[in-house]
């Protein structure tokens, strides 16, 4: 059950080798539907990690193919790899709980390689969803992507989700994958979406909806 859009992931913004870190203040792409102030900052960072100086690496809002459809993009070419932040300047402690709220949720709407990532950080504290399995439209469904506040908690017991003054999510293919999203909101647990490593099978870490950070390749 959707409770709150955290950004529409549609106005414009992008990066490359050229440029690799772009900011702005909103609204960029958040409106007043969303959770946070509109008119804080949102980044969007490229980290080069293999074939710097190349032209065929790059991140985009809003995804970058026919119509222009919400989302965000990250492109790996041939011998390339990096990660892609993004980022928003909170001002004011935001309560992400509001309506019952209880995860970050993020649909991955497609990630052509296996074994990406995807990091999000709240107030420093970070939990990685990892090893993931390619999703390639458009057989594959979107794979949601929950991010409970409990695992932050259990990460950090001084962790307070209603008063959130720090917020990114962290883009991680592996060399030469693409991968892009299209849903960044808060849920409530009541959805029958069932969680990311149960998706995945990864047994072990199903209780907490959290597995270790793979090493890239």
């Amino acid at each position: 059950l959707t409770i709150n859009t955290i950004d529409n992931l549609t106005t414009t913004q992008a990066v490359d080798e050229n440029t690799p870190s772009l900011s702005g203040t909103l609204p960029i792409g958040l409106g007043a539907s969303t959770i946070f102030d509109p008119t804080i900052e949102r980044t969007l960072e490229l980290t080069v990690e293999n074939g710097a100086g190349s032209p065929d690496i790059s991140g985009r809002i809003p995804l970058n193919n026919l119509g222009n459809p919400p989302g965000l993009s990250f492109s790996n070419g041939q011998g390339t790899n990096g990660v892609l932040t993004l980022s928003y300047g909170i001002i004011n402690p935001t309560d992400l709980t509001q309506g019952g709220a209880d995860r970050i949720s993020i649909a991955l709407v497609s990630s052509d390689l296996d074994d990406a990532s995807v990091t999000v950080r709240l107030n420093g504290i970070t939990e990685t969803i990892s090893n993931l399995s390619a999703v390639n439209p458009p057989s594959d469904p979107p794979l949601i992507l929950d991010f409970l506040f409990s695992s932050f908690l259990a990460t950090d017991p001084s962790f307070d989700a209603t008063a959130i003054n720090d917020f990114a999510i962290i883009l991680d293919p592996v060399l030469e994958g693409d991968m892009s999203i299209n849903v960044l909101e808060t849920r409530n647990g009541t959805t029958a979406t069932p969680e990311p490593a149960t998706v995945l099978g990864l047994l072990a870490v199903g209780l907490t909806g959290r597995v270790l950070r793979k090493a890239k390749k």
